[in-house]
């Protein structure tokens, strides 16, 4: 078969292995949109509406990136605004697995151009992942198009691409703010800047002039939706005082509120106070626990990376992101997370034994690009992990193995890549071990924080005053707050305890203590009760995990006079827990006060279907803790 026959070949194979795989598991299973990928939706719907998105909250906590991009398409095409978003996704990043083969077309050899794109194309964790709509996966085709075209620079020695280079890397910026840090070197190779060009002035010139405009662009767009001119959001504090808050151990994160009941209560309903000094906040308390946070830090970027496939699995294809008539297919199709992380500690030993032949042979692109996957983890590391972060970094190291099995340069022998594959495969499962040795020693080194926060009633003049001395408050609003267990695995007897006075601010009104069930399974009696103390004296006792998410459940605290104020305490109690369970995150339990007469009578659950609140503990990013 002659050269271009071959070529266009190979790649209507690949396009059709990338996007054929994405497509068709997006059209086999609809999921929905959830969590940050919900706002990221509603944000496109809104560039789509007025071009500006104008006045959207989503502004400071989303770049613009994903949503814009999304938005050109959603004008264009007619039908739902949530299937149109799983498809333009899996369209996105099956398109990302095509640039090594186009782009090192001259430079490097047929056989890992093949491999590199094959690689990317039928990458499985992903493949499932494919079709939500994530900042992640929209940021994989600008991401991996500049290390490819870096590579294609340093392998050829050739002059740069200084404003393709430019573009990309500010594209990537405007999709996940920190990727202007992090793929910078990158830029910087695909410029030409690190060759022997006299034209390097002249080209890092032009793609800077490429980059300012683009950056100028999106941080205008930034200010005439928002009114604020800056090309990062505003979060950037609040993430980091969520990382190194009290209760982040288990998911590397807690709500900030939550922590601003524990280091400063006055802020905890004062959101744009707590904003401002949340860096500082968590600044402090990093510095208070150095040791704690350093294990913490060294325990998020080997976890959430070994975890980012396996955790793609939970967000496509978990109870509540399908419809029930694909839940029994997908229930089978989660029996293989584990597999999953156990696929990604096999080829990031791979990946380290590339890495190592890439330093014996001065491999520079390998290494550069390794340099770059090392930076996204630190970066995640320090400041806040979840692992979907890091599945850019997943795409990175099979790009990189891809290219290593181009045979140019010096080439290692049989033995030197056996020996190099066997340490890396040794190294990786050295490093897991001792992530999750990390993990389990600060899920049983929890630290007991003091909360204290004030809830409003609703649609009545009335507060809760409470404080927390057992447990983990998970999350406050205005209206409600949860709290669950210290440990996620906690010992029989253990205890989240809150403690409250309901105080009636004005007239005689009948008061109501409100308590959610969210627990999905049930059919688990004995594991968590729940019960609540008016006036020091046992009045309710819940169990938890009997029946499937049985709703809100009410106690009367009758009628309160102006000023009097009644003692309430929530307890959430592990009564019998099966070990490994993970009963401490079934445990959260959302309370709020209310009006007597917006609720249903009588003494057990209302017949309300109460979702689950949205918070760490609950997310799959903690993992497969729970059945």
């Amino acid at each position: 078969m002659t050269g271009p026959r071959k070529e266009l070949l190979a790649a209507l194979s690949l396009a059709l292995a990338a996007l054929g795989a994405r497509v068709g598991f997006v059209a086999a299973f609809p999921t929905r949109h959830v969590s940050d990928f919900l706002t990221a939706l509603v944000f496109a719907k809104a560039f789509a509406r007025d071009g500006f998105a104008t006045g959207f909250g989503g502004w400071q906590y989303l770049n613009p990136g994903l949503p814009l991009g999304l938005s050109l398409v959603l004008r264009v095409v007619p039908g739902d605004a949530a299937e149109i978003a799983r498809y333009s996704t899996a369209a996105v990043t099956g398109l990302s697995a095509l640039c090594p083969f186009v782009l090192w077309r001259g430079v490097v050899g047929f056989r890992a151009r093949v491999a590199a794109s094959s690689l990317l194309a039928l990458w499985p964790g992903h493949v499932v992942w494919s079709g939500v709509t994530s900042q992640d996966n929209w940021l994989l085709l600008p991401l991996i198009a500049l290390a490819s075209l870096a590579t294609r620079v340093l392998i050829g020695g050739r002059p740069g691409w200084p404003v393709a280079s430019a573009l990309l890397w500010a594209a990537g910026g405007l999709v996940r703010q920190e990727m202007l840090v992090v793929s910078a070197p990158l830029a910087l190779a695909g410029a030409g800047v690190f060759g022997a060009s006299s034209r390097c002035g002249r080209a890092l010139g032009r793609g800077a002039l490429a980059a300012m405009l683009v950056l100028l662009a999106g941080a205008g767009l930034r200010w005439a939706g928002s009114g604020r001119f800056s090309l990062t959001t505003e979060h950037l504090g609040l993430a980091v005082l969520g990382a190194y808050g009290p209760g982040a151990a288990s998911a590397y994160w807690s709500f900030p509120r939550a922590a601003g009941a524990a280091l400063a209560p006055e802020l905890v309903h004062n959101r744009r106070a707590l904003q401002e000094r949340a860096l500082e906040l968590g600044v402090r308390e990093a510095l208070r626990r150095p040791g704690h946070h350093a294990v913490r830090v060294f325990s998020a970027i080997v976890n959430c990376q070994s975890r980012s496939d396996s955790n793609g699995l939970q967000w496509a294809l978990g109870t509540d992101v399908l419809p029930d008539s694909h839940r029994s297919r997908a229930a089978a199709l989660l029996t293989w997370m584990p597999r999953a992380e156990y696929a990604t500690i096999a080829l990031f030993g791979a990946y380290i034994g590339v890495v190592v032949l890439a330093m014996w042979r001065r491999a520079w692109p390998l290494l550069l690009i390794a340099g770059v996957v090392l930076f996204k983890a630190v970066i995640h590391g320090l400041v806040v992990a979840q692992p979907r972060y890091f599945v850019p970094a997943t795409a990175l190291v099979l790009l990189s193995c891809g290219l290593a099995t181009d045979p140019s340069g010096r080439r290692p022998t049989r033995r030197q890549w056996t020996t190099a594959l066997a340490l890396g495969v040794i190294a990786a499962v050295g490093l897991r071990t001792a992530g999750q040795r990390a993990e389990a020693y600060l899920l049983r080194h929890v630290e007991q924080p003091l909360y204290r926060f004030e809830l409003l009633a609703t649609s009545v003049a009335a507060k809760l005053s409470c404080v927390v001395r057992k447990g983990i408050l998970v999350d406050v609003t205005e209206r409600d707050a949860t709290i669950r267990t210290l440990h996620i695995d906690p010992d029989p007897g253990e205890a989240a305890v809150a403690e409250c006075r309901a105080i009636s601010l004005q007239g005689t009104q009948p008061l109501v203590f409100e308590f959610d069930d969210s627990y999905g399974p049930g059919s688990l009696p004995g594991r968590i009760l729940v019960s609540v103390h008016v006036q020091g004296r046992e009045v309710l006792t819940h169990d938890l995990a009997a029946v499937s998410g049985s709703g809100s459940h009410q106690v009367s605290l009758g009628l309160s006079p102006p000023g009097a104020s009644t003692s309430v305490e929530l307890r959430v109690k592990a009564e019998s827990p099966d070990h490994g369970w993970a009963w401490g995150i079934a445990s959260a339990t959302r309370f709020r006060l209310a009006r007597a007469k917006e609720l249903h009578s009588g003494g057990g659950g209302s017949d309300l279907a109460v979702r689950p609140p949205q918070h760490p503990d609950s997310s799959p990013a903690v993992g497969a803790w729970h059945p």
